[in-house]
């Protein structure tokens, strides 16, 4: 038996043990936690199989207890068209998901299927805001290098302006932390110092293509946009 192999496993395990452990310390509601852990998940195999589908070397998953899983890997020479659907691979399938259990519920009232449509689509869609380390931060980074500060700040204002959209018409106050943890992105951004962002010039790269960009800032704000609609409707 190979025990590398069963290290990473025996680590994915007893982190799911300690999660789920706390949680019901806290909050005593088995159902909730295990529906919350199935999101979970669902959300990090699908970055786990786009891992190892583009031959990420040591790949394995995480529990973090009171903040959620993580996937990593070694990625070696992978091309930025590929990181990219790494990265749309984990919240895009929960989006989807969440959708048709929000559909679903429109049509039959069900509670179990609301809390579902709650869930997977504000999880992975938060994760999607452009906010380090998160999906949306790494995608971020991708899509448009350090040096494109203007094109960042643009994509992260127009997120802006859709979160404030749906705040005005769902009345969910507690969406302005993430207008909060937006501008501290903001910042970041425009705080680098010139000296940083020429030797990341200078520095040989391979980038993404300008279709493959569009496309991928296309996919990225219709999966912000549509699922935070759908969430208006049901709740």
């Amino acid at each position: 038996m190979n025990v590398s192999r069963i290290h990473p496993w025996l680590r994915t395990i007893l982190s799911l043990f300690l999660y789920v452990s706390i949680y019901y310390l806290l909050f005593r509601d088995i159902r909730s936690i295990a529906l919350l852990v199935a999101v979970i998940v669902i959300h990090e195999a699908g970055h786990f199989i786009a891992m190892r589908a583009f031959g990420y070397a040591n790949v394995h998953m995480m529990f973090i207890p009171l903040l959620g899983a993580y996937v990593s890997g070694k990625p070696g020479e992978v091309h930025p068209a590929k990181k990219l659907i790494v990265l749309f691979a984990g919240p895009l399938p929960g989006i989807l998901i969440g959708m048709v259990c929000a559909m679903i519920y429109s049509r039959g009232q069900q509670h179990l299927l609301y809390q579902l449509a709650l869930m997977f689509i504000f999880l992975n869609v938060f994760n999607l805001m452009p906010l380090a380390p998160m999906d949306g931060g790494q995608i971020l980074g991708i899509v448009f290098p350090r040096s494109g500060r203007w094109i960042q700040t643009g994509f992260i204002l127009a997120v802006a302006l859709a979160i404030v959209y749906y705040i005005e018409r769902s009345k969910n106050y507690v969406l302005v932390l993430i207008l909060l943890l937006l501008a501290n992105r903001l910042f970041s951004v425009w705080r680098r110092r010139d000296s940083e962002e020429a030797t990341n010039e200078t520095e040989p790269q391979v980038g993404l293509s300008r279709n493959e960009k569009i496309v991928s800032c296309i996919i990225w704000l219709v999966a912000i946009l549509i699922p935070l609609q759908t969430l208006y409707r049901i709740i």
